[in-house]
């Protein structure tokens, strides 16, 4: 009888310091995941990470792989998206092919941040990589970089 008090004790003590050392271990407030939850409520496969100032949340929504940035204070402060050129306004893309034909694309992706849609494009050459940046109308250099 008290091999299995102590072992029902020891187990207990177990399944609790697992659970702690989980909710730990993300850094993320519980006043920030319920923001999540209130904003993205069937969100799955919810990923945290805790990127210093900002909190990220990185999941699948409507089959579509997103992140959410929250700060300290539970304040959804941006959503990102990885898209595919096809996704990109027209005149965006039209620019990105005439101005930039012997430049491939490595990364795009979409922030949307206090109403307000950008678009970042890496792309490169054999000699560059350049960050481009738009806010709808036309392409600015965001960071160049020789490689």
């Amino acid at each position: 009888m008290k091999k299995k008090i102590l072992l029902g004790a020891f187990l207990s003590i177990f399944i609790c310091s697992i659970s702690f050392a989980a909710s730990r271990d993300t850094g993320i407030s519980e006043r920030i995941k319920a923001s999540f939850q209130e904003e993205f409520a069937n969100a799955e496969d919810v990923r945290w990470e805790d990127c210093n100032q900002y909190a990220k949340a990185s999941f699948k929504l409507e089959d579509q792989e997103l992140s959410a940035y929250f700060n300290p204070e539970g304040d959804l402060v941006a959503i990102t998206r990885n898209i595919i050129s096809d996704q990109l306004p027209f005149h965006l893309l039209s620019i990105l092919k005439k101005e930039y034909a012997g430049y491939w694309i490595t990364d795009l992706f979409e922030v949307y941040v206090h109403d307000e849609t950008n678009y970042y494009v890496t792309i490169q050459d054999a000699n560059r990589e350049k960050v481009l940046k738009s806010s709808g109308e036309d392409w600015e250099l965001y960071h160049t970089k020789r490689r």
